[in-house]
């Protein structure tokens, strides 16, 4: 092997030029056994860098991650978009307030105060950057009226972020590795916040949410990073996004799912599934096509019958959803 290609390639745990120690038995024409008790290295490391170099060459010998493939402590994803959504609202509150704010808004597991600081420091929402302080000093100031949504992708987590104006109206997006602070900056910037009074937001106003959820509706279910970039291309302020052609499609609609796991949709009944029962779901006809969305998921497509009739999950004949009788009331 030439010497030009006797990089040292070092891993983080040992420190190690392994690409050296593999090369050493065929230079110097000595042992396996004398390499490792020079380096200082199992024979089992020795061959298991090999074999590694071997299947992947020099990139193989990179730094590999040692984070669990599962982590049941986990702060959810859901948890960690409301965290975001919370610190980019006014006064722009703390990661004290925040955990008391979370606290208070079951079902979803309220996280710790040390957990939600350490999602701001990791999504890049605490510190003395400029971009941090830009972006507090428009969040404070009503400037920036945001909302946030969290994906979880089959090649990683990404973030949608949204700007809207005193309506509630999307009029940027932007999809991101992080809901950084930089991120964030980039969508105000792209919608005009920065030094424009069109997005301010009303004094004591919640935090927006949905806006992205129901924008996303309009689309095919997004499932990959490359599917986000394709849809957040196509947006357009103020125009009504849809899979059919011009003028087929109807807004999208939300609908609260009652306790039996049906909509009302157009004097219609619709089952969506009991586990959704007291949360909202989107709606959106294309054509003679009508779309369920739950967050950012298809969960029916189906195309509609007679006025008044039941569209069952195929598991129950057709007719109507039938009543529990009350507890206490005599059958």
């Amino acid at each position: 092997m030439p010497d030009d290609e006797w990089v040292p390639a070092r891993t983080a745990a040992a420190g190690k030029p392994w690409l050296r120690i593999l090369t050493e038995p065929e230079r110097e024409r000595i042992s396996v056994s004398e390499v490792c008790r020079r380096h200082g290295v199992s024979r089992q490391t020795y061959y298991r860098m090999l074999d590694r170099y071997r299947e992947a060459g020099v990139d193989g010998l990179a730094p590999r991650s040692r984070r669990p493939k599962h982590s049941p402590g986990r702060i959810s994803a859901a948890a960690e978009a409301a965290v975001v959504r919370l610190r980019l609202a006014r006064p722009w509150p703390g990661a004290r307030r925040i955990a008391e704010e979370l606290a208070g808004s079951p079902p979803m597991a309220a996280p710790s105060v040390s957990t939600v600081h350490l999602v701001l420091r990791r999504q890049g929402l605490v510190g003395d950057g400029e971009d941090v302080r830009h972006l507090r000093h428009l969040v404070t100031s009503g400037r920036a009226r945001l909302d946030v949504l969290g994906l979880d992708l089959r090649d990683g987590f990404a973030w949608l972020l949204g700007a809207l104006d005193e309506r509630d109206r999307l009029v940027a997006v932007r999809a991101a590795p992080r809901a950084s602070a930089e991120e964030v900056c980039a969508c105000l910037e792209a919608a005009g916040a920065g030094g424009s009074a069109d997005l301010r937001a009303p004094a004591g106003t919640a935090p927006p949410r949905g806006a992205l959820e129901r924008w996303l509706a309009w689309h095919d279910p997004v499932r990959t990073a490359a599917q986000l970039t394709a849809v957040v291309e196509q947006f357009r302020p103020g125009r009504v996004p849809h899979g059919g052609p011009a003028g087929t499609a109807h807004r999208a609609r939300g609908s609260r799912v009652n306790p039996y796991g049906t909509i009302s949709y157009r004097h219609r009944k619709i089952q969506v599934g009991a586990q959704l029962a007291g949360q909202t779901v989107h709606v959106a006809e294309d054509g003679d096509l009508v779309r369920i969305h739950h967050g950012s998921s298809l969960i029916r497509e189906l195309r509609l019958g007679a006025v008044g009739s039941y569209h069952g999950s195929g598991a129950k004949p057709t007719g109507r959803p039938m009543l529990r009788p009350a507890e206490g009331r005599p059958r």
